[in-house]
């Protein structure tokens, strides 16, 4: 009887362990060029919520929620800008087989970033 317990506890165990793995969209993205929206950053949080700043378009902080899209291994993006709370926008992110990461607005590309640090917890 023991023994069953043990196993038991080590099946659940590594059962919850492998549920845990973070989506590859996950981080903090630092864009490889300038663009037109004027994003140098995009911080991709494990709880479902995403942020950038746009300093060319609107000058806002973008506040977004984010669901996985598993047949690209992509991120929809719903965000509203500081500026018009009442405007919402869908983005989606990419991760390319480069390890690239593309912000996307419906088919035009505003920016790419390179993975700079996969924990996107904020630093105390």
């Amino acid at each position: 009887m023991k023994t069953f317990s043990i196993t038991s506890v080590i099946i659940i165990f590594s059962l919850l362990l492998s549920s845990c793995s973070p989506h590859t969209g996950t981080g903090v993205w630092k864009a490889t060029g300038d663009n037109e929206w004027g994003i140098s950053r995009l911080v991709v949080g494990f709880e479902g919520r995403a942020e950038f700043s746009s300093i060319k378009k609107n000058n806002a902080l973008w506040h977004c929620f984010w669901t996985a899209v598993s047949d690209d291994e992509g991120l929809d993006l719903e965000c509203t800008p500081s500026t018009d709370t009442d405007n919402k926008q869908k983005f989606k992110v990419i991760v390319n087989d480069k390890g690239l990461a593309e912000l996307r607005s419906e088919s035009s590309l505003l920016a790419t970033f390179t993975l700079q640090d996969e924990d996107p917890s904020p630093r105390k």
